[in-house]
C-alpha cells in the first residue's frame, strides 16, 4: 500500500507540509519568496521534484519486487508496503530540509 500523502489528491497537504518546513527551516527565504510573489511557484516546483523523486523509488522497488519469487502474498505485501513507506521517509527527509544559505 502506498503511503497516503503520496495520492495524487494529497497535493494541497504536501504543499502545506512543505511550506511549513520552509517557513520553519529557512524563514528568510520564505519571506523573499513571500514578498516577491513567487512563494506558489516554488512550492508547486519542489512539490513536483519531490514526488517524481518518490515515483522513481517506487518504480525501482516495483522492479525489484518483481524479481523476487515469493509465493506467499501476505509477506511480499508487507515487503513492499515497508519498501515503499521507506522510501517516502527518505524523500521527504531529503526535500523537507532546507536552509536560508542553500535556497537562492
Amino acid at each position: 500500500m502506498l503511503p497516503l500523502m503520496t495520492l495524487v489528491h494529497k497535493k494541497k497537504e504536501r504543499l502545506t507540509m512543505i511550506e511549513q518546513a520552509l517557513q520553519d527551516q529557512a524563514p528568510k527565504t520564505y519571506r523573499q519568496l513571500k514578498a516577491a510573489n513567487k512563494l506558489p511557484t516554488f512550492l508547486t516546483e519542489h512539490e513536483a521534484l519531490m514526488m517524481e523523486s518518490f515515483d522513481q523509488v517506487m518504480d525501482a522497488v516495483l522492479t525489484a519486487m518483481q524479481q523476487v519469487q515469493r509465493t506467499d502474498s501476505l509477506a511480499r505485501m508487507q515487503t513492499l508496503t515497508e519498501k515503499l513507506s521507506r522510501g517516502w521517509q527518505e524523500t521527504l527527509a531529503t526535500y523537507l530540509e532546507f536552509s536560508d544559505e542553500t535556497i537562492a
